[in-house]
């Protein structure tokens, strides 16, 4: 595995390849198909074994309080999904800066961050560098608004923002997520393996994960990729970082599916192996 930008992580499935080698000697399924639950349980321990962030821990770095929101005839709503959040922590301004020994909510200054200053990319705020322009506003809230409104406008902001940040942070796990999907896809695909020469199935529509199938002559194999960071957003291109956080954290989880779902087969096929081996046993020795 690697990134394009210096991070790489390599996976060791030496141990899966032997466990593979050992399935198929006391399986009644096809190769295909042993492959194909292998990999798929791969992914599914990849994506549980992906480290994520808890939304507690959001709640406690950005004092996010839930309020409850307004229906259309102005009344405080009972709905659990119509509900504000709003980020209670505050920052003070150091010295140097305009408004120093002042403060201003966390989330509020944040999208303040975000808002573009001028008219050339020289002038971006160091923000939207560090992000690549992801979050990117042309506009501040308050911008152009009398202040009432713009208050307004900057808590329906801030609750907008708080709820992107709470429903993302799982968001290295989602590939494998959709890994599961295509290898779902290709097994049930219908489609004969043909002999001789080589011979793929591929599913790659969704650019966050893919599953490949190939064999031909003795040899078959399965490739699947989380592609969390591989292609560029719709919004600003951050994916250079989530492809960076993909290799730090979802390469160890990787390689710990792998080694897992090994381990799992060995004892699953030793089993079979024993069962075997005693049951010729007892017909040698005439026990029943």
């Amino acid at each position: 595995m690697g990134n394009g930008d210096g991070i790489t992580f390599t996976v060791d499935t030496t141990r899966l390849n032997a466990a593979l080698d050992y399935a198929s000697k006391f399986s009644a399924r096809s190769g295909r198909k042993i492959l194909m639950a292998t990999a798929f349980y791969v992914a599914v321990k990849a994506q549980k074994m992906t480290p994520h962030v808890e939304t507690s821990r959001i709640d406690r770095e950005m004092g996010i309080e839930v309020r409850p929101g307004r229906t259309k005839a102005g009344r405080v709503s009972k709905s659990k999904k119509n509900v504000v959040l709003h980020g209670a922590r505050r920052i003070t301004f150091g010295a140097g800066h305009a408004r120093a020994g002042e403060s201003m909510p966390l989330a509020a200054a944040i999208i303040q961050a975000s808002v573009w200053p001028g008219m050339t990319l020289v002038e971006l705020k160091r923000y939207n560098k560090l992000t690549n322009n992801r979050w990117l506003r042309s506009r501040s809230p308050y911008a152009g608004v009398p202040r009432p409104m713009g208050r307004m406008l900057m808590r329906a902001a801030v609750s907008r923002m708080l709820k992107s940040r709470r429903s993302s942070t799982h968001f290295l796990q989602v590939g494998w997520g959709v890994v599961c999907k295509k290898l779902r896809a290709l097994h049930f695909s219908g489609e004969d393996m043909v002999g001789g020469g080589w011979t793929t199935l591929s599913a790659t529509n969704m650019d966050l994960g893919a599953a490949t199938y190939g064999e031909g002559g003795w040899k078959s194999w399965v490739r699947i990729e989380n592609r969390i960071g591989m292609q560029p957003g719709k919004k600003g291109d951050n994916s250079a970082s989530y492809n960076r956080a993909l290799h730090k954290y979802g390469g160890p989880a990787l390689q710990a599916a792998v080694n897992e779902q090994a381990g799992e087969m060995f004892v699953r096929y030793w089993k079979k192996e024993f069962a075997k081996t005693r049951a010729g046993f007892n017909r040698l020795a005439g026990v029943r």
